[in-house]
């Protein structure tokens, strides 16, 4: 074995050690280091120049392939944690002695010219700036709340004082960010420097510094940069650092020149100069599902040219005919297709839904004939043309800065179980200028494959309804709202044994900050399936569980919103603009639910009686709550947003009032079966049959209409948000911190 320091080589135990083998030794290292949480530097064990072999079959082996900590080479570099060296003989021979080790190690400084280590792969993937190839990969390992991170940057030399910096950010901002600044230093070594923003140009050295310098060296894919390998703990306890958590994470990058030296060895705290040049966001620890068979993976799209209506929004939906397949498929995954770049700009979500024919009809018979249909507003129509309540089985979902992501491996949605398949498509439009020129083309794209996934899956919707009425005061710091899928409708959606959640996405406005969705049993609270306390509306990416959590038949589910008003000077109402606000969490579970939500809202009624309205409809062209009955005539036509304005006075006891009544008062819930719709109609066509038309269930009524101010349909339950045994995420830390 080849150790760096001379006097080591020339040791006794040193040829005992030898002889145990190099994976022995690391085994033996690793074991008795980890358990004493030994920190910080390095030592670098080498193999022999002559090869030492590694058979893979070797149990050591296969645990660090896995880890990713070595492949199998002819030279094998193993990165040790260790303590400063002292006594290398006695400490070397506990090996053999002592059943709890103590291993005091040299420090070495690491530099551009080590040797390279092997290459690891990285699952996660960001390219912050393509044009100075500057990339960031990362690995999460969960056993040691560890996180690697390998960044390509630009090369760095002591000559010109140049460095670069990768930082961790709740806002995008340099200010309050983690920064890790990497230099060169006067002796010509690579050093890391542990930072924090206190301004948006202004870092200052940590006073714990965290980062740990495993590897530097050339990159291997491009000239002219190089890779550096660091890591860190998720949470370090340290309230100058960022916790890396299930919250959205911005990643800074940016580089520099600094005439001083940054790192001289001399000062106890470094101020530098950074300005951030760019970041990107992303879920560090979410994650990554790749199917692992991609060679027979195929693509469908459902798309449409559209000219977006010349109003601020617009919900609109037409019918597409799907493909034909000689046997059942699998969808896999999806992600958005976009024509032009003002579909990018303007499309705000979209979803996807399968039509179910009534019993005894064949689907071509009864949707074929909208197939070209122009479309038509989903919800806010007088009358509408299209079948929309036959179209109600949620297969895809997309909103704003979402990526194309794929299911795991264990489960897939069905497709071409019928000879004839058809969708309705809905996309939400944004037209804030309300311009009339906007051609757009935009989709969605599904993988699918024939073959056939363990389960099938399905994706539910849970929150408060879209059609519901709550209201956040202006200027509210957090204000919370939440929307609860009943016990009594759990126990009808859910088949005994439960299912699994598998992913979700969370799906809020400009309003939101937090989103939560929480699991009760037995009225007590337990850990929260997702959260997201830094949610931001322009990225609403779906996101993998680490492992799926159970869901049975009476538990309660519920997602919380909270919601900051305090930049607006007008109330924010619940409704379809981007204005306005809604709280919801699609989720995709591995069974195949036959419903396509479970919501709540606080009764309508409630909030009308409170100010003396009897009755209100919805405006098409403003997508906006019309009074239409009133004890006050004078009120009567005038918009519900602008009585609030006018009429309201928001006391802090009036907040603290509707707030506690909106989210703890009990709600209307609903979980309606997808194919009680098409049964309805059925029994429409055969009334209509019998009676010659004297009789005429039209389900017009039942659909989303202008005069839906509430959730169409009759409640099947009524619940208020558990008040039970409440849960609190572990906190590792010892003392209370403002850790961000």
């Amino acid at each position: 074995m080849r150790f760096f320091t001379n006097d080591f080589e020339a040791c006794e135990v040193c040829e005992r050690i030898k002889n145990l083998g190099v994976i022995t030794i690391f085994a033996t290292l690793h074991k008795n280091l980890m358990s004493l949480n030994i920190p910080v530097q390095f030592l670098f064990v080498e193999a022999a120049r002559n090869e030492i072999p590694l058979p893979p079959q070797h149990i050591y082996f296969k645990q660090f392939v896995k880890m990713g900590r070595l492949k199998y080479k002819a030279t094998l570099l193993l990165i040790i944690q260790a303590t400063i060296f002292t006594q290398v003989h006695s400490q070397f021979a506990s090996i053999f002695n002592n059943s709890r080790f103590s291993l005091p190690l040299p420090t070495q400084s690491l530099s551009s010219t080590l040797e390279p280590e092997p290459q690891l792969q990285y699952s996660r993937r960001e390219v912050l700036n393509e044009a100075l190839g500057y990339v960031v990969e990362w690995e999460v390992d969960r056993t040691t709340s560890t996180v690697v991170f390998n960044i390509t940057g630009p090369n760095l030399n002591n000559n010109d004082g140049s460095y670069f910096g990768f930082g961790l950010s709740r806002t995008g901002q340099a200010e309050g960010a983690d920064v890790v600044i990497a230099g060169i230093g006067p002796d010509g070594q690579l050093f890391l420097l542990d930072t924090h923003g206190v301004d948006n140009n202004t870092l200052v050295q940590d006073a714990n510094q965290d980062w740990q310098l495993l590897s530097s060296q050339p990159s291997v894919e491009a000239e002219g940069l190089m890779m550096i390998r660091i890591s860190r703990q998720f949470d370090t306890c340290d309230e100058q650092d960022i916790v890396m958590n299930n919250d959205l994470t911005y990643i800074l990058w940016g580089y520099g020149n600094s005439t001083e030296p940054i790192n001289d060895g001399a000062s106890e705290s470094v101020s530098i100069p950074f300005t951030s040049q760019g970041n990107v966001r992303a879920y560090l620890l979410d994650p990554v599902v790749n199917t692992t068979n991609t060679q027979d993976l195929q693509t469908w799209r459902v798309s449409r040219q559209f000219r977006i209506p010349s109003r601020h929004t617009s919900y609109w939906c037409t019918i597409h005919r799907g493909n034909r397949f000689a046997s059942k498929q699998h969808i896999v995954g999806y992600g958005p297709y976009f024509g032009n770049e003002l579909s990018r700009k303007h499309v705000h979500h979209q979803l996807v839904y399968r039509c179910i024919p009534p019993p005894g009809l064949d689907a071509s018979i009864y949707f074929d004939k909208f197939v070209g249909h122009p479309g038509e507003e989903c919800y806010l129509e007088e009358e509408h043309q299209l079948p929309t309540n036959l179209c109600l089985e949620v297969i895809a979902m997309w909103g704003l800065g979402g990526k194309e992501f794929q299911f795991p491996d264990s489960v897939g949605f069905p497709l071409g179980e019928a000879a004839n398949e058809y969708f309705m498509f809905e996309t939400h439009y944004d037209n804030p200028e309300v311009r009339d020129d906007l051609l757009v083309e935009n989709g969605m794209e599904f993988l699918y494959t024939e073959q056939l996934r363990p389960t099938d899956g399905s994706m539910v919707f849970f929150g408060t309804s879209p059609l519901g009425l709550f209201m956040i005061p202006p200027q509210s710091q957090s204000f919370n709202v939440s929307g609860t899928c009943s016990s009594q409708c759990t126990k009808s959606m859910i088949p005994l044994g439960g299912m699994d959640v598998i992913g979700m996405v969370l799906h809020a406005h400009t309003t939101t900050h937090q989103v939560r969705f929480k699991h009760f049993r037995d009225n007590k609270e337990l850990p929260w399936i997702l959260n997201d306390d830094n949610y931001d509306y322009g990225f609403q990416q779906f996101r993998a569980l680490p492992e799926p959590v159970k869901v049975l038949p009476g538990d309660v589910l519920a997602t919380e919103c909270m919601m900051s008003t305090i930049d607006k000077n007008m109330t924010t109402l619940a409704g379809f603009s981007t204005r306005d606000e809604m709280c919801l969490s699609f989720v995709i579970v591995n069974r195949d639910l036959p419903f396509i939500y479970c919501i709540s809202e606080y009764p309508t009624d409630k909030t009308m009686s409170r100010y003396g309205i009897g009755n209100m409809t919805w405006d098409r062209e403003s997508q906006e709550r019309i009074i239409t009955g009133a004890s006050d005539p004078s009120i009567v036509g005038q918009k519900f947003s602008e009585f609030v304005e006018e009429n309201v006075d928001w006391t802090p006891e009036a907040r603290e009032e509707v707030e506690r009544e909106q989210f703890y008062d009990v709600h209307d819930v609903y979980c309606p079966q997808i194919k009680q719709y098409a049964a309805i109609y059925y029994a429409s066509l055969l009334t209509q049959r019998i009676t010659g038309g004297v009789f005429n269930l039209d389900l017009n009524n039942a659909r989303p209409s202008t005069r839906s101010v509430r959730t169409s349909g009759q409640a099947n339950s009524r619940a208020a948000f558990p008040d039970g045994l409440t849960y609190a995420p572990p906190d590792i830390c010892e003392a209370p911190t403002s850790r961000k």
